[in-house]
């Protein structure tokens, strides 16, 4: 196959041993993506809902600028600020499950450490320095 599916079907093995953190590491995304993307929709409703029926220029029916419905201003406000927000809070969810990938590989490179006898030499099972190590070494740890 391609140097992409070799890539995808060794993430798929790396991530195997940590379904259970994956399961709920993705409900609590979601969880946080639903309530910042309706979050930011409801702070953005109640400011234009405020800004509507408060400040005179939105408020009085003389002016130029009156606002007769502020309820649909609302809406509308909402539904932007929503379509707004969506994406960066899926940065989120890419982010955490990078993080995931990253100490899943992690985990897995240190059990092999410790199944070639436990001693650590900076480098992983294929010869490549860890970084971990080259982060020691770095820093005269």
């Amino acid at each position: 196959g391609s140097d992409f599916c070799k890539a995808a079907h060794r993430s798929f093995l790396v991530l195997q041993d940590e379904v259970t953190v994956a399961g709920t590491l993705n409900g609590a995304t979601w969880l946080f993506q639903f309530s910042g993307v309706g979050g930011v929709g409801m702070a953005g409703a109640y400011l234009t809902f405020f800004m509507a029926t408060e400040l005179y220029v939105y408020a009085d029916p003389q002016s130029r600028y009156f606002a007769p419905d502020p309820v649909f201003l609302s809406g509308v406000s909402f539904v932007m600020c929503c379509l707004i927000a969506a994406p960066f809070m899926s940065v989120l969810d890419q982010v955490s499950d990078t993080i995931l990938f990253c100490f899943a590989l992690e985990e897995e490179r240190k059990s092999k450490v410790e199944m070639a006898g436990g001693v650590a030499t900076g480098n992983d099972v294929e010869g490549k320095p860890e970084t971990q190590a080259l982060l020691r070494r770095a820093f005269g740890q």
